[in-house]
């Protein structure tokens, strides 16, 4: 009984059997797909087939090094996840007591840094240089009727620079509590 083969497409089928790759000392890829130009379709796809599939459709195990890398060298989006789940959609765990960041993100570019959308457009956003934005539902004229409370100090401690819905920049005043 064959355990694998490549059918008459070009199609990889495996019985009973997970197929391991040994890159070579100098460098060189253990599995690399190549798509001609013009290819409009998928080069790598893990298709689940059905609901009740235990473990992960990818599992990356590295022992040093980066894990996984993504170059996105041209035009189109880097990467794009969405799911119908009701569960989380991207979850990030740091099991280590290390002193290194859980999410690091560097923006070379013109775009912000951060950017929430829900159904209604923007959320929140971070610009690079760490200003936020907020939509305008966020946002509001007054905070409801005077009650009683504590008097302010007469200076605030610093102030706290935001982008409103409208694109001006605002400063909020920041007392030390």
């Amino acid at each position: 009984m064959t355990k694998l083969r490549l059918r008459y497409d070009y199609v990889w089928e495996s019985a009973g059997i997970t197929p391991t790759y040994f890159g070579s000392v100098n460098g060189s890829a253990a599995l690399k797909a190549v798509t001609p130009d013009g290819n409009d379709s998928d080069t790598f796809q893990v298709e689940r087939a059905n609901q009740k599939n235990a473990g992960s459709a990818i599992n990356v195990e590295n022992a040093g090094g980066i894990g996984f890398r993504l170059n996105q060298s041209g035009e189109g989006t880097a990467v794009d996840v969405s799911s119908d789940s009701e569960n989380d959609v991207v979850k990030v765990k740091k099991n280590s007591q290390g002193i290194g960041h859980c999410i690091s993100v560097e923006n070379l570019g013109q775009g912000y840094s951060y950017l929430a959308e829900g159904q209604n457009g923007l959320v929140w956003a971070v610009n690079n240089s760490g200003l936020m934005r907020f939509s305008n539902l966020a946002e509001s004229q007054s905070v409801g009727t005077a009650g009683s409370a504590e008097p302010l100090p007469a200076t605030p401690a610093t102030y706290i620079k935001i982008i409103g819905s409208d694109g001006n920049v605002y400063h909020l005043p920041a007392f030390k509590s």
